[in-house]
Formats: C-alpha cells, structure tokens, sequence
C-alpha cells in the first residue's frame, strides 16, 4: 500500500538546482519573518520595538521576492544567459533597512546617514544595469557600481565608526559585530557575480544562485539575529535617543559660528 501511495512522489522530477536553491532562500527568510515578528512583541522599548519592525520587513520582503524566483518568475535572458533582475529587487528593498540598522545603533547623523543610504542605492541600481547589460559594457556598470561599495565600506569605517566612540562598550562591541558581517558578506556579492554567468563564467548558475542565498541569508536574517543577541546594547543604545539630535545641533551651530565669523561686518544673515 505505501509503496504504491509514494510512486507518484518518485516519478516526479526532482527540481533544477537553481530553483531549489530558491526555494531554500524562501524558506530560510520564511525563518526570519518568523522570528523577527516574535522577537517584536517582546521588545523591552519603544527604541527595541522599531529596530526590531525593521529587522522583521527585511526577511518579510525577501521571502516574497524569493518566492516570485522560485516560482520562474523577476528573470530574462542577455546574451543566452538567464539572469534573475528580481533579486536586484530585493536587495534595492532590503539594503537600506540594514544599512539603518547600523546607523541607529550609534546614532549617526542624518549627513552620514543619507550618504550610506544613497551610495547603497546607486550601487545596487548600477548593479542591475550591469547584470542586464551585454559583455563589455556590463563590465564597466559593474566597476561603477563597485566604486559606490568602496564608498561604503570606506564611510563605514570611518564616519559611521566615530559615531560610535561616545556610547557604551556594550553598544561599540554589537557595532564593531555587524560592522564586519556587513562587510565580509557584502564583499561576497560583486565576487559571486565576477566568477558567474555575466563574469568569468568560472561557476556553474547553480553555484551562483547557492552562493546568492547563502550570502543573503547571512546578511539578512543572520544580522539580525546578531541584533536579537544583542539586546542588552541595543537597550543601552536606546538610552542615548537624543544623540544625534545634539550632534547634529552642535554642526548647525558650529557651521553658524563660522559663517559669522567670516562675515563682513554689518552684514546680516539674512
């Protein structure tokens, strides 16, 4: 009797590596939804409570766009190759949210702030323009998109981890954490794509695709368990709300002593 229930499971085709390994990216963000929106319920602050709403919509967004992959769906075809424009999607949605993650932790202000966030978009949308374009040109999008990456990683490192250096030990600790899962994960992305389909072809679409939802779930839900883990210095951080107000303040106040100081007697700001 079971044997003959279980035959049409095993007459039917097993799934090509590249859509399972979509599947796979559905289901591990599927975790992260999950966790993230129970973990929101129990947030200790208001500060905790929208930190952790934002870590629940990353997973939230990349479940549905790997969803729509793993269904066929967000793909073309340049040059014979398949190409999957919808993962640029996820990451145009997601990157910000992660990226705000870190710039709340330490408060940073809002000229870092949009600085981070807008370099992310330039990189990603400048990503897709190389992945949709023909050899070589996809070449040269894919260099301009990897000078917004060093931009980032260079603010993250310098601006971003000054912000860090007036709050607790506990909070630059979690900083310095993410810091480095943001980048050593990030650096993977322009690495899958050089050795891909519209690189040097050294790996197989199955590969690639593996190495995408690998990385992206250790970006994405990963991070965010690092956060969860991190609940004491996120607790701490949020002790520190007026932080980038007072900073930010004490730019504009400096920007206007100096304009002051350089301006022509009798002359008025106005």
């Amino acid at each position: 009797m079971l044997p003959a229930l279980l035959a049409p499971l095993a007459a039917t085709p097993a799934p090509p590596p590249v859509t399972l390994w979509h599947w796979i990216g559905t289901a591990g963000m599927a975790v992260g939804v999950v966790t993230f929106g129970l973990a929101t319920r129990r947030a200790g602050s208001e500060y905790a409570k929208q930190s952790r709403v934002s870590l629940f919509f990353v997973p939230l967004i990349a479940t549905a766009l790997y969803l729509g992959m793993a269904m066929g769906q967000g793909s073309t075809t340049v040059e014979g190759e398949k190409v999957w424009w919808l993962r640029y999607v996820t990451w145009f949605a997601t990157t910000p949210l992660l990226l705000n993650q870190l710039a709340r932790l330490v408060h940073a202000r809002g000229s870092v702030v949009w600085s981070l966030v807008l370099a992310n978009q330039f990189m990603i949308a400048t990503g897709a323009v190389a992945e949709l374009s023909p050899t070589p040109q996809s070449w040269v999008w894919y260099a301009v998109s990897s000078v917004a990456f060093v931009f980032i990683l260079y603010t993250l490192y310098t601006d971003l981890t000054r912000e860090s250096r007036d709050l607790p030990p506990e909070v630059q600790r979690l900083f310095r954490t993410l810091r480095e899962v943001n980048a050593v994960t990030w650096i993977g992305y322009p690495l899958v794509w050089a050795l891909g389909t519209k690189g040097l072809e050294v790996i197989a679409p199955a590969t690639q695709t593996a190495g995408y939802v690998l990385l992206d779930l250790a970006s994405k839900v990963g991070f965010g368990m690092l956060i969860l883990g991190g609940a004491g210095a996120l607790e701490a951080s949020g002790r520190f709300a007026g932080l980038r107000e007072m900073r930010e303040g004490k730019t504009n106040a400096e920007y206007g002593l100096r304009n002051a100081e350089t301006r022509p007697l009798g002359v008025s700001g106005d």
